[in-house]
Parts: C-alpha cells; structure tokens; sequence
C-alpha cells in the first residue's frame, strides 16, 4: 500500500465484551447468528476465487496498515500485526477473516475500487463464517483464541455493514434495525458459544481484547445532565411508552440499567484517555448486557427500545473519525426516527441534541 493511502494510522481498540460474554452467556447450538452477516451472494455474481498474489497484497495490506487502525494502543497493534497473522497459518478461518477485513479497509481507502475490494472481502467472509461455523462445534484449547480472534474481526465487519447499508438502502429505518438486532445476535450467540473456554482465551496472547470494566460501578456518579436524563427515561419517558405492557416496560428498564453501566464505563475507564481513543467494545458492551427480550423489542419496532437505542447510539458520537464508523451515528439516529412512534420522538430529543453538540457523552 502506497503511504498515500493510509488516512488513518492510529485507530480504537475493537474488542469484544468477554468478561460480560462470561457472565451473561446463552448457548446457541445451530450457530444461526453466523449468517446474519454475510451479504446475500446469491443476489449478485459469485465472487471468483482470488489468486495467491492477490491474497499476498490484502495480507500485506493488513500487516502494514490496517493492523494499525484497530487499536490506539501499541500492544493491541502488536498482536494484530505480529501474534494473530501467525496464529492464523495454522486456521485458515482466521486467515480469511483478516483478509475479509484488510479487503474492506482497502475499499475505504479506495472508493473508486470500492466494488472490486467488497466483492474480496464478500469472498474471505463467506469462507471464514462458513469455516467457523465446522470449528464452533469443535472448540478446543487449540482453536478457541482463533475462534475468539475472528469473532473480534467480525464485530467489526458487522459495523461497517451497518453503516454502509443505513447509507445505501431504504431510508425507512427498518433496515437499519433489521442490522442493529443482528449485531445484538452475533454478539450474544459468540458470547454463549466460547462461554467455557473464555479461561484459556483470557490467558493466552489475546487477553488483551478482553474489555475492562470499573470495579465498583455503584461509586461512581454521571454527569448530572446524563444522570437527570436517565431518570427521566426511568421515570416518565419509558413508562408513558409502556403502560399497556408491564413486562416490556421491566424488560427496558433492565436494559436501561446496562446502558448505565456502560456510560459509567465508557466516562470513568482510564480517564486520562480522550474519549476518542477509548475501546469500541466498552460501548458494544451493552450488546451483551441487555435481556433477550430486549431484542426481541427491538426486532418488533417497540418504541420504548427504539428511544433506549437511541441512546446507546449516542455513545458512538466520539468514534465518527474511525474509518470503519464515519456517518454512522447521524444516518443511525435519522432511522430511528423514521420507525419509532409520534409519542417516542419526544424521547429522542436528548439523544438528538447530543449528535448536534458532536461531544457525544462529554
């Protein structure tokens, strides 16, 4: 890759919540969620097999760029760049995961190859997602940080696709849910499938993926305009949306509980840090935290998780300059607001006012 390409060096950690997937895991044995990410090939020409130079240049492209956009942290870019390439020689899985995302970095870079690059990472996904598929019904202490290390990648592959298809699709908002619930099902059905083997993950080379998380939650208190807005959607937003349906109203308010905890997390986890070069994943955090009934919410259009969304979605405001999430908040949020109902827009004024400060939740 020519040094002009790169228009990004330094980028935030993308790890998973692993520490929550060990508290909170849910097997899911048919491994269903693996699909809900690979784009629909049968809608477009199959994708012809890539020759071994071409292969070559997306490793290379990984090593020497796009390893360095996953992280702000040194020892994160060390081990995508050095320790998960070698890891993959022996788990051709892994191996197309990395090319699948080195392919989509360069089809940023790249915009008027766009199509040529998708079309590459298509290709690596589908194989990756369908090896990985075999290998989750056989994990073992050989195999699981793989496992654990494409998982990572494709956490990220499933937000580059959700913010390129609010962009590209129906400006309806229901795509733009159909994705987010996915992402919600990925991240659980990972979770619950590498539940008994996190142990082995959290002492091998990856560890430091696992996403760190305030000892005692409980002593710290948010800024008192998040705090006051979170009482308020405790106390009047949330239940004048859900009066006709106690337990769905119980299940948000749990769900608003976990989002709390991730803005404690998200303000108070190593301070000195601008917000900007915090870990995605203690945002993504919340994915793993929320009841299944949530989701459940969410794939029905209910507005009371749509206003709960919105709000997580605010959480992303200080990642904007990151390749892999430029536009997503606003096209996010413009969504919502087209599904949710005339009552829940009222909900949504915070959250939209936030967007516009661009501070997000500083």
């Amino acid at each position: 890759m020519a040094v002009s390409d790169a228009k990004e060096i330094n980028g935030p950690s993308i790890s998973l919540p692993a520490k929550y997937f060990y508290m909170h895991a849910v097997i899911e044995y048919d491994f269903a969620f693996l699909s809900l990410l690979v784009p629909v090939l049968t809608e477009q020409p199959a994708p012809r097999p890539l020759t071994w130079t071409e292969d070559l240049f997306l490793m290379s492209h990984f090593t020497s760029a796009t390893s360095y956009t996953l992280s702000h942290r040194e020892a994160d870019q060390h081990m995508w760049r050095v320790i998960v390439p070698e890891m993959a020689i022996p788990q051709p899985f892994l191996m197309h995961g990395l090319l699948a995302v080195s392919a989509m970095h360069l089809s940023y870079l790249r915009p008027h190859e766009r199509s040529k690059y998708e079309m590459q990472s298509s290709y690596h996904q589908a194989l990756a997602t369908s090896q990985l598929r075999s290998v989750l019904t056989n994990i073992t202490s050989e195999n699981c940080s793989a496992a654990f290390a494409l998982c990572a990648l494709l956490t990220l592959i499933s937000m580059i696709y959700i913010a390129r298809r609010t962009d590209e699709r129906d400006r309806s908002g229901t795509s733009f849910v159909d994705d987010i619930v996915h992402h919600f099902m990925l991240t659980r059905g990972i979770g619950g499938v590498l539940a008994d083997h996190w142990v082995t993950i959290l002492a091998g080379p990856l560890k430091i993926l696992s996403t760190d998380k305030l000892e005692k939650p409980e002593t710290y208190s948010l800024p008192s305009y998040i705090e006051q807005q979170f009482s308020t959607l405790r106390a009047t937003i949330l239940p004048s949306l859900g009066s006709s349906d106690p337990a769905a109203l119980q299940t948000t308010l749990n769900a608003l509980d976990g989002l709390k905890l991730v803005y404690k997390n998200c303000l108070f986890l190593h301070p000195h840090l601008p917000r900007s070069k915090m870990e995605i994943g203690v945002a993504l955090g919340w994915m793993s935290l929320v009841p299944f009934e949530f989701i459940a919410l969410l794939k029905q259009r209910d507005s009371m998780a749509l206003v709960l969304l919105a709000h997580f979605v605010v959480l992303f405001a200080n990642f904007e300059d990151v390749w892999f999430l430029q536009g997503w908040c606003d096209q996010a949020m413009a969504s919502i607001e087209n599904i949710v109902s005339e009552q829940g827009l009222e909900g949504l004024k915070w959250p939209s006012e936030q967007l516009r400060k661009r501070s997000g939740y500083t």
